[in-house]
């Protein structure tokens, strides 16, 4: 019986549904309200990098038995969000060659911030080959960086730059003009190409390194970060420690490091770790007694008395001056302690500037010049943004003033206010999180490299990154700079056995048994760079061109000598006799050859040959036990001289067929041409 009552019953639910129409419409937006709100309450799916192959740079020099992957990762903008606006990441992979047995690539995070890792691939394919030995080697440039896009370029900074450095403006008015010209870049990118620098971060980085190696197809990786490379692998260890399996930190920046408010002091104590070590090497206090001594008085001396420098900007295409100080003494001095190749020399160049020598004080200047204002300004925007983020939170005005005040030597007098803290009270348009000035903990695997004397990221910084990495090796190599992991063949010793087995302490003999003495130059008057004149000129005495063209001239003679006189004596003996081996002919043959020969041997083993020298050394001379064979330029002019007067002869007297007098000439020419290079670079005659 009830379920013959059942279906009147629901039927008089309906009619009385029907007879309430405010009821029902109210039911109806509960239900919608309902399901709406379920569909609000699912969140859209997890955005996935993607990595898109793209053509690798042409003018790479790759060997054979090296392959390149280039392409893209598409990531997300904004880290807030899972959805939105995108970005590409440039990627270069040099493969390993036994990549199949280890699949953790190293993944290198260039320093700066603003550096461009696949702009150095060319160094890591020749210079770094032990990196991708066993494992992928993976170059990216950080977003807003390089190949990466957007690119955080402003194309009218350059100028206001140049117009603020060598512009008549008081220091005030240069932090002024520095500040403004910076926010004018900021509102560029901003409101013109709409782009949201708040997230141009080394958070927002991290996790770029995090998608780079998923987007590959990485389930674990190394990192190797170089100078803010060092901050930015500690912030990924902080955030996606997930899949790292060890880190090797060049040049440590930790998080809590007080960059900005020990600026004199860091570089202080670099300048007096070169002087007691100089101190306590035998060689070095003997030839020089007082470094210390001597060096400030070569800053009172250019103080007192400084001279003008002229360089040519190529970017802008104009003549600059530029006023040799004393602070300009202070900042040469602390650029070169950057780098292992030129800390050797420094007491030399200390003792030669002191003494009054402005040929090497210009020398000195000229490889400067050309990493600083001549480089472009590709990444200014993000350098600020990194930096900004990283340290804006942190920076104390009054221990930013307390550090000019208590090395007041060290502080240049036309220097006007700090810019970084001015600068990023107005370009932080965000909070920043405490976080990011508070050391990382971690027991991932880390190598930390130092140098003696890095006036950049001291040795006491990576001591006090280890305080919180509690499965970390130390090493300070001594008589290096900034950065010692690739530059260095020691560095690269720890580095490799540390990437072997990053469980183990990687010590090796090469820390302690690395030379430690100090060096001298070969002193030629001039500059030694070969390609000083294009550097230096915007009208270079002879086009590029026709100096490459007449090159090959004086190649290909040499090798016609080498090659076709030979085989002709050879062709005599056989049809003539001995007799014509001494004839005057085969003796003015005999003395070309010899000259075009050394000629050969002295452009490839001397002025070609980087183990003869290097950039800073080339400006002034040559290493010291090159000296000896400064000879042989003299000599190839002597027997320039003769070979002129025998040509002659062969003209007058009919020597050989016309095609052997002509190609004798010829020969002539190539060793004019030879002398006259070396005498527009100053080898000879002065």
């Amino acid at each position: 019986m009830r379920r013959t009552e059942d279906p009147p019953t629901k039927v008089c639910r309906r009619r009385a549904l029907i007879r309430h129409p405010v009821a029902a419409t109210v039911l109806l937006l509960i239900g919608i309200l309902l399901s709406s709100s379920q569909a609000f309450a699912q969140e859209p799916p997890p955005f996935e990098p993607q990595f898109d192959h793209s053509a690798c740079p042409y003018d790479l020099n790759v060997p054979s038995d090296v392959t390149l992957t280039c392409g893209f990762v598409t990531v997300l903008e904004n880290r807030a969000t899972h959805s939105g606006k995108t970005i590409e990441l440039y990627v270069v992979r040099i493969e390993g060659k036994r990549r199949f047995l280890n699949r953790d690539p190293i993944i290198y995070l260039a320093g700066g911030p603003g550096g461009s890792a696949t702009r150095a691939a060319q160094y890591f394919i020749d210079d770094a080959n032990f990196l991708y030995m066993e494992r992928d080697l993976v170059l990216f440039d950080q977003r807003g960086i390089g190949g990466s896009k957007p690119r955080l370029e402003c194309p009218d900074y350059r100028q206001d730059l140049v117009d603020t450095v060598y512009g008549d403006l008081d220091p005030d008015e240069k932090h002024r003009s520095m500040v403004d010209a910076l926010l004018a870049c900021k509102r560029t990118l901003t409101k013109d190409r709409g782009i949201d620098l708040s997230v141009y971060t080394s958070a927002s980085t991290a996790a770029d390194v995090a998608d780079v190696a998923s987007a590959m197809g990485y389930e674990s990786f190394n990192l190797y970060g170089s100078s803010y490379g060092t901050l930015l692998a500690l912030t990924i260890m902080r955030d996606f420690p997930e899949g790292i399996r060890s880190v090797v930190l060049d040049g440590v920046l930790p998080l809590q490091a007080p960059l900005y408010e020990t600026v004199y002091a860091v570089t202080a104590e670099a300048f007096s770790t070169l002087f007691r070590h100089c101190e306590t090497d035998s060689l070095c206090s003997e030839r020089y007694p007082s470094l210390e001594e001597t060096f400030w008085s070569a800053v009172e001396r250019y103080n007192d008395d400084p001279f003008t420098l002229s360089h040519y900007d190529r970017y802008s295409e104009k003549e600059f001056q530029d006023e040799f100080d004393g602070s300009e003494v202070i900042w040469l001095v602390a650029s070169s302690l950057r780098s292992e190749s030129r800390i050797p020399y420094l007491p030399f160049l200390i003792n030669e500037i002191a003494v009054g020598n402005r040929a090497v004080a210009d020398g000195w200047s000229r490889p400067i010049y050309r990493g600083d204002i001549r480089d472009p300004i590709d990444n200014t925007a993000a350098y600020w943004s990194m930096t900004c983020y990283s340290f804006g939170s942190s920076m104390d005005e009054n221990r930013i003033a307390a550090d000019r005040a208590a090395h007041p030597k060290f502080v240049p007098p036309d220097t006007g206010p700090p810019l970084a803290p001015a600068l990023c009270d107005r370009w932080n348009s965000r909070p920043v999180d405490l976080a990011e000035s508070q050391a990382v903990v971690s027991d991932i695997p880390t190598l930390l490299l130092s140098g003696q004397f890095d006036p950049a990221t001291p040795p006491e910084w990576a001591e006090l990154a280890a305080e919180t990495l509690s499965n970390s090796f130390s090493f300070v190599l001594p008589m290096t700079g900034h950065g010692v992991g690739i530059d260095t063949p020691c560095g690269q010793t720890l580095v490799a056995k540390f990437l072997e087995s990053p469980q183990y302490n990687p010590m090796s003999p090469c820390v302690e048994s690395r030379a430690t003495q100090f060096a001298d130059i070969y002193l030629n008057r001039g500059l030694r760079m070969m390609d000083t004149w294009h550097w230096d000129s915007d009208a270079p005495l002879i086009p590029e061109t026709m100096e490459s063209l007449l090159n090959r001239a004086h190649l290909y003679v040499t090798l016609s000598v080498i090659i076709v006189w030979p085989l002709l004596l050879l062709y005599g003996l056989l049809r003539r006799g001995s007799r014509s081996v001494l004839s005057r002919q085969w003796l003015a043959r005999f003395i070309a050859a010899a000259a075009l020969f050394a000629t050969w041997v002295f452009t490839v083993g001397i002025l070609e040959n980087g183990a003869t020298t290097d950039e800073l050394v080339r400006n002034f001379g040559y290493f010291s036990w090159v000296r000896p064979w400064f000879i042989v330029p003299y000599l190839v002019w002597a027997a320039t001289a003769l070979v002129l007067y025998l040509t002659l002869r062969a003209w007058w007297e009919r020597w050989w067929s016309l095609i052997g007098r002509v190609h004798y000439t010829l020969a002539l020419l190539a060793l004019a041409w030879w002398l006259e290079r070396l005498v527009r670079w100053d080898f000879i005659g002065l």
